[in-house]
């Protein structure tokens, strides 16, 4: 347990530097893609709100880009609001 949350910590620091570094390069698909991969790696390691930030970014860039790739990350963002409902008291 201990190595995949290592593991994990690792993958997140990693992608939150790659994104600035697509930025400057000017690869603005490879910085969605990065994103996309970082809210990946948030949600797996249960920090939603993290997840949701990085997807929502990725999303921003892809509506401009790639609209098939800025819908299916729109899709963990529902996915996302939907699980978060029902794990809230209110939704009860």
């Amino acid at each position: 347990m201990h190595v995949l949350v290592a593991v994990e910590a690792e993958t997140a620091t990693a992608y939150q530097r790659a994104p600035s570094i697509f930025r400057e390069l000017g690869s603005r698909l490879d910085e969605a893609e990065t994103l996309t991969r970082l809210g990946d790696t948030h949600d797996a390691s249960g920090d939603l709100p993290q997840a949701r930030q990085a997807w929502q970014q990725a999303v921003d860039i892809l509506d401009k880009l790639d609209q098939s790739l800025a819908d299916k990350v729109r899709g963990k963002l529902a996915s996302s609001a939907d699980s978060s409902r029902q794990e809230s008291p209110a939704a009860r």
